[in-house]
């Protein structure tokens, strides 16, 4: 049903691009869970913000510190923290 642009295109791309790995699961709890969406959304969103300031130049590189305070004022440590202890747990499940 494709047409035979569109599978030349896939073809294509298959034989020329490595796909891109996967990122390392990291199960939680549902209560670590919920946490963490809580800290995501308003990180993610100062991230998209700020990633399009820099690009567009509204926002100098000389900003970055600054940026990353913000990151951090925002729960940044925590989250990182909730995953990468959610990535341990998982890690040590899986050598059992």
């Amino acid at each position: 049903t494709m047409s035979e642009e569109e599978v030349k295109f896939q073809d294509e791309m298959h034989a020329t691009k490595k796909a891109a790995p996967v990122n390392p699961p990291f199960p939680m709890e549902a209560l670590d869970q919920e946490q963490a969406t809580l800290l995501a959304t308003p990180l993610m969103d100062t991230v998209r913000q700020n990633t399009a300031e820099f690009i567009l130049g509204s926002r100098p590189l000389s900003e970055w510190d600054t940026y990353v305070s913000e990151l951090n004022a925002k729960g940044m440590d925590k989250y990182l923290d909730l995953v990468n202890k959610a990535y341990k747990d998982y890690q040590k499940t899986m050598k059992k």
